[in-house]
Order: structure tokens, then C-alpha cells, then sequence
């Protein structure tokens, strides 16, 4: 039997099958090795980890974390929670109540229980620190970062649209959008886009002869 805790492999042997700590039976074919995967906690009681580690507590302010199997605060609905190493390289985040992964370039091994808990092994030089959403936002201020996301940029004159025209519901702002026509690049392009042809031409497969343009200019397709 080799295990390792929260984030580490545990595989128990069991002969035939392998019984989940989540009351479910996995099967494996033969006499082979019978194993449990769920969520990073194998078979055999690792995910039981996460209930009997200590629990780190989030205290308001960032701190340096104790080293060793932790389990790792939960996130507010508005906020962000990021474990970090000085210097600005941050290996393991959670989100809105969402359960903590590990970032790249160095991400931690966190693993998670079907219940939402999570747990690490925390290293020495670790720190703990959080993001929260302003409560307070202004109406302008919530426009502007919707239109942020939602479009190619916003201006004065969307941020004012969203706020007074839509009430700043970004539902309404949506649906006034998908019940725009949709603009075609071709028409876009032919409108701007017309290089002559060079040398003499006619009205051949490639030559431009419509609207009453000239037979020298343009071509019939614009790809």
C-alpha cells in the first residue's frame, strides 16, 4: 500500500475492488489492483485528510501560513483568497466559494473533497491573502467594468446608454445586443476595399462589372 496526503497518491490494494470512503464501490477487472480516484482523494480514507488536518483560519490580513497538511479556508461569494510566495508568484487560488486549484508556472498539489473541503501541504514561506469586491460601486463605475468585459471597449457615451437607458441591468443590455442585425464582414470590406485590376479588363470571372462601376477596377469576390 503506498498513500500520500492531499495532493500525494493513495492506492490501496483490494483485490477485486476498492471501496470509496464516499460509500461507493469501484471495480477493477481480474485480481488486479482496486483503486479509487475522487477528486484527488483515493480510496482507503485519504479524503478523510481534509476533515482531520488543521484548518487554516483567513484572519483579515495577509500573514505567513504554517507549513504542513492544512485545511484551506473557504472563499466568500466576494471574494478572492490566494496563497502566495513574496515576490508576486501565486501557486494556488479560490474564488466565490469555489474550491482551490493551483496556478501555473508553480502551481500547489491541493486536493478536494466531493463536500467542497480542501486541503494542502503547505511549505515553509507561504502567505495567505485575499481580494474582495467592492460593495460599494458606483453606478458608473459598475457600468464601465461590465462594458469592460462585455464589449470592445467602453466610452462616455455606453457608459451613460447602460446606466440610463438600461437602468445598469446587464440582462436588458444583452438583449438589446443579440436583437441587433448582425453585420457581415463581405459588405463591410466591398464598401471599403475596391483595387483595380491591373491591365485591361472585362467582365471575366474575376472582373468587378456591377452597379455600374468600372470594368477596371475591382474584382467579382473579395476572397
Amino acid at each position: 500500500t503506498t498513500q500520500r496526503v492531499a495532493g500525494a497518491s493513495r492506492l490501496f490494494a483490494a483485490g477485486n475492488a476498492a471501496a470509496s470512503p464516499f460509500g461507493q464501490t469501484y471495480a477493477a477487472p481480474g485480481n488486479t489492483l482496486g483503486f479509487a480516484l475522487v477528486s484527488g482523494f483515493v480510496a482507503g480514507g485519504a479524503a478523510a485528510a481534509a476533515d482531520a488536518s488543521p484548518i487554516l483560519e483567513w484572519t483579515g490580513a495577509p500573514f505567513e501560513v504554517p507549513t504542513g497538511v492544512r485545511v484551506l479556508p473557504r472563499s466568500a461569494a466576494d471574494q478572492v483568497l490566494q496563497l502566495y510566495v513574496p515576490g508576486g508568484i501565486v501557486v494556488a487560488r479560490s474564488y466565490g466559494g469555489h474550491p482551490w486549484e493551483g496556478l501555473m508556472p508553480d502551481p500547489l498539489d491541493v486536493s478536494c473533497s466531493p463536500n467542497g473541503a480542501c486541503a494542502a501541504t503547505l511549505p515553509a514561506g507561504l502567505w495567505l491573502q485575499d481580494f474582495s469586491a467592492v460593495k460599494d460601486e458606483s453606478p458608473r463605475a459598475a457600468a464601465a467594468r461590465f462594458l469592460g468585459q462585455a464589449s470592445f471597449g467602453q466610452t462616455a457615451a455606453s457608459i451613460e446608454d447602460l446606466v440610463d437607458h438600461f437602468e445598469n441591468d446587464p440582462a436588458a443590455w444583452l438583449a438589446a445586443q443579440m436583437a441587433i442585425p448582425a453585420s457581415r464582414h463581405r459588405d463591410y470590406f466591398r464598401k471599403r476595399a475596391w483595387p483595380p485590376l491591373p491591365g485591361p479588363a472585362t467582365c471575366a470571372a474575376d472582373a468587378a462589372c456591377e452597379l455600374g462601376t468600372d470594368a477596371t477596377y475591382g474584382r467579382r469576390y473579395a476572397y
